[in-house]
């Protein structure tokens, strides 16, 4: 039984630019729904993990409020728990979503 499907990526050069950190959650929750559809299944927790260039690494989750598997409600709480971190510092490796 598949308890969660995760995408993650280590950036090539450590970055800030906010355009590069949405375009790589764009593309994990993307892939993640893809999964989700081809394999018949909901979700209802979204995790995020972000590591800043100097290791510091934080863990964030939030619950959808029903089983489901739109890609908008994924979006949105993942855009949701990055708007913590988006000026923080810069950006090493991210994982996302569910």
């Amino acid at each position: 039984m598949v308890k969660s499907i995760r995408m993650h990526g280590t950036f090539e050069e450590d970055t800030n630019d906010p355009v590069k950190i949405k375009g790589a959650l764009d593309m994990f929750s993307e892939s993640v729904h893809r999964s989700l559809l081809k394999q018949w299944l909901l979700f209802k927790a979204v995790t995020q993990i972000i590591c800043f260039e100097d290791f510091s690494t934080y863990i964030r989750s939030k619950i959808a409020p029903i089983w489901t598997a739109d890609i908008f409600i994924i979006i949105k709480t993942v855009l949701q728990l990055l708007s913590e971190f988006i000026y923080k510092g810069v950006y090493r490796f991210m994982s996302s979503p569910t």
